[in-house]
């Protein structure tokens, strides 16, 4: 085993205690007490609005580029999580990308299920228009909101409207919660487990299909989606997530960036400040959202 990978192991063994809950509630509250860990790393100038009654942060790094914007979705399996958990992992992208960032803070299960989240992304989109052309719009998340920034983008694209390119880690992108690697990699991801995500899942569908793609996107149509980067860790819980969705774009003609980060668990960037693979990971996603033309 590599050292850099021992030194993680040990590290996430250090703080799984947080992520871990018997519930929602817990789960909420762990969350915030991980992200105090990294409250040294917020740099960008943080300003709260709302963009058509959705409440969002806005992240203001000091080198940007004003004619991009990344719209990026916090993970937390939808039932947990906000743009203050996330801000040190939202930060780090804004500074490497050179963009400005907006950060909804979408409703979460189980007291709004699905719709709820969706319509709050879709909200928040129109809202950003205001200012930033839809070509300029990078739709970005992490684990349930990476499934959001896609499913938001197929809806998108199905209204007539778009994005310049969509960023996942770690997406969940189906809700349906089966296959192998829910035994296999049980063992090995040491932030996920297949009963937490299970659990949650059931919240958020309240009853709502799991096949339905806003919900599941791995399910929806690819085809005319705009460049797609996955970054994802080889003992995630959901790299087979990744895997499908890598080969259901290449399908459909997406051009589509997925790289696979050996021997790392589920959203091993949010580490980035204690982890150097995380940070160049963060590195390399921000070096192919500036590419973007």
């Amino acid at each position: 085993m590599k050292l850099a990978v021992l030194q993680f192991i040990l590290f996430i063994n250090r703080i799984i205690r947080f992520f871990q809950g018997s519930g929602y509630e817990s789960s909420r509250q762990n969350l915030r007490q991980a992200s105090l860990r990294f409250e040294d790393e917020v740099s960008c100038a943080i300003f709260r609005f709302a963009a058509r009654g959705v409440s969002c942060e806005r992240f203001v790094p000091k080198h940007f580029n004003r004619k991009a914007v990344i719209m990026y979705f916090h993970g937390g399996a939808y039932v947990a999580g906000s743009p203050g958990t996330h801000r040190h992992l939202i930060c780090k992208l804004a500074q490497t990308a050179e963009c400005e960032v907006i950060a909804p803070d979408y409703r979460l299960a189980p007291e709004f299920p699905f719709p709820y989240a969706i319509d709050d992304a879709l909200n928040a989109y129109d809202g950003m228009l205001v200012k930033y052309p839809a070509s300029r719009v990078i739709l970005a998340g992490d684990s349930a909101g990476a499934g959001l920034a896609l499913a938001a983008a197929q809806k998108l694209r199905k209204e007539g409207k778009g994005v310049a390119g969509i960023v996942l880690f770690a997406p969940w992108v189906d809700l349906r919660c089966e296959g192998p690697a829910y035994e296999k990699f049980n063992w090995w991801d040491h932030i996920l487990s297949p009963q937490r995500l299970k659990a949650s899942a059931q919240m958020y569908l309240d009853g709502e299909s799991p096949s339905n793609p806003y919900v599941s996107p791995i399910l929806g149509d690819m085809k005319g989606l705009p460049p797609v980067l996955i970054q994802t860790g080889t003992h995630d819980l959901l790299m087979q997530d990744s895997k499908a969705l890598e080969q259901k774009l290449e399908e459909a003609g997406v051009k589509v960036l997925a790289r696979y980060f050996k021997g790392f668990p589920h959203v091993f960037h949010y580490f980035w400040p204690q982890f150097y693979p995380a940070e160049a990971a963060l590195d390399s996603a921000g070096d192919w959202i500036r590419s973007l033309k």
